[in-house]
């Protein structure tokens, strides 16, 4: 269930993973890496993909290797 974001937060910069969180945090969010997503203050935001998490919240996407 949480492979993709563990994979995610694995594979990425440091810097990477702090910009994640900072965007999540903006939104007033919490990015759970090892968990299934987001923890929102209407409840949890599942994602499913590693694209998913950017989209979540409002980056573009990047490519492992450009992470």
């Amino acid at each position: 269930e949480c492979w993709h974001n563990a994979l995610l937060c694995r594979t990425g910069r440091a810097e990477s993973n702090m910009r994640i969180a900072a965007e999540a945090r903006r939104k007033g969010w919490t990015w759970k890496p090892f968990g299934s997503g987001f923890s929102t203050p209407g409840g949890a935001r599942r994602v499913t993909s590693e694209r998913e998490v950017f989209l979540a919240v409002g980056l573009p996407y990047r490519e492992a290797e450009e992470r």
